[in-house]
């Protein structure tokens, strides 16, 4: 994400903390793109995943993303996560979630049960009902990025939220 759109979507997450409650807010930092969650896996897992992830990073050129209007899921009930949408970008982005999804399945991880969905999570719903400005996160932003690669990434939870650690990335179209 280049420096300006992160201060973009920095901003709308700065907006919309100031006039909102029982929301947990995404640091700047930990911004990403889900492509597959895995769960809770073996400690051999990454080194297994890892030349599968270089075949379908081969496959896949880089591509871009724009921004556009925000949500939240489920989109009906009380919402659980605020997320920043996207306006282009949809069918390459959801080409290598598949791919991804694939390599997952080769090795017996288990199919997402959901539909893929891109979208940048800024914020989960901590304590409801949750007050924010609809209107604002609808709004969402505009910026582009240009996505050349995807990392594998550890997850580790705790009370304060979860802390991420990128074990190994993989650059889009390189076929070496």
């Amino acid at each position: 994400m280049t420096a300006d759109l992160q201060r973009k979507v920095t901003g709308c997450i700065r907006e919309l903390s100031e006039t909102s409650s029982g929301i947990r807010w995404t640091p700047p930092e930990q911004l990403h793109f889900t492509l597959k969650f895995l769960g809770e896996q073996p400690p051999e897992m990454p080194a297994r995943l890892a030349p599968e992830l270089r075949e379908v990073s081969a496959l896949h050129p880089a591509f871009d993303l724009k921004f556009g209007p925000g949500g939240v899921f489920p989109r009906h009930g009380e919402p659980r996560v605020l997320w920043l949408g996207l306006a282009e970008g949809q069918e390459p982005i959801a080409a290598l979630a598949e791919s991804v999804e694939s390599a997952c399945l080769k090795l017996g991880l288990p199919r997402e049960d959901r539909v893929f969905r891109p979208h940048l999570t800024i914020g989960r719903v901590k304590a409801s009902p949750a007050m924010f400005d609809r209107a604002r996160l609808a709004a969402g932003i505009s910026g582009r990025m240009t996505v050349d690669g995807f990392a594998l990434i550890e997850s580790v939870l705790s009370p304060g939220g979860p802390t991420y650690r990128e074990l190994q990335r993989f650059k889009l179209g390189n076929r070496g």
